[in-house]
């Protein structure tokens, strides 16, 4: 039986004590990383997530894709809020036709230089559609669902992120999600 709540007794305590000290803020704040993360409560769940095996064939699989890249429609869709030190959960669905260059990156937490260079690095679109052209793959879902992976309040996470995703998937025509992480 797997538990519902995993979560270490402490675990929202010490992120509530980290997000509280004032050192930390001021170092956030200051985009002091290292200082910032020195004693971050990283959240270690021991149990490990139950186990669905995939039943169909990937080769008519639907897929939908999911990048933790901060990505945006430039014109169309707000920027990621950035400046928050501790994360925006929210979500920016386009289309898997949207040309890369019509792409922002709203995201202060990895070195932009590569997705620049060739955007497939963060969004792998392109190559999925040669794998479904190819029937390696069944499908690709219409829609992609980007968010900033940058989250340290890692209740934003399971309190808005995530409950916002599966409202977009859920119902859906979804046989297997692939999340780039960034």
């Amino acid at each position: 039986m797997i538990d519902a709540n995993p979560l270490p007794a402490d675990a929202e305590s010490a992120l509530q004590q980290w997000i509280d000290n004032p050192e930390v803020a001021a170092f956030l704040k200051a985009k002091n990383w290292k200082e910032a993360f020195a004693h971050y409560p990283y959240l270690e769940i021991s149990q490990p997530p139950a186990f669905t095996p995939f039943k169909k064939p990937l080769s008519e699989a639907t897929i939908a894709v999911i990048t933790s890249g901060g990505l945006y429609v430039q014109g169309e869709q707000e920027p990621f809020r950035a400046e928050d030190v501790y994360g925006d959960p929210s979500i920016r669905l386009f289309s898997i036709d949207t040309p890369y260059a019509r792409f922002g990156l709203a995201h202060e937490h990895y070195d932009h230089t590569i997705p620049l260079q060739d955007m497939r690095t963060i969004n792998p679109t392109a190559h999925l559609k040669t794998l479904r052209e190819e029937r390696f793959i069944g499908d690709l879902f219409a829609q992609q669902i980007s968010f900033s992976g940058y989250i340290p309040d890692w209740r934003r996470v399971r309190d808005h992120l995530i409950p916002t995703v599966l409202d977009q998937l859920r119902g859906k025509p979804i046989d297997a999600v692939l999340l780039v992480p960034v």
